[in-house]
């Protein structure tokens, strides 16, 4: 695992989460 990715996802879980749901929005629409 890329140290800096882990931090970004450590960091920044909200977002990862965030973009799932945005992609998952639209099929339910």
């Amino acid at each position: 695992m890329d140290n800096n990715t882990f931090i970004i996802n450590f960091n920044f879980p909200h977002e990862n989460l965030h973009l799932q749901h945005i992609c998952r929005k639209p099929k339910n629409k």
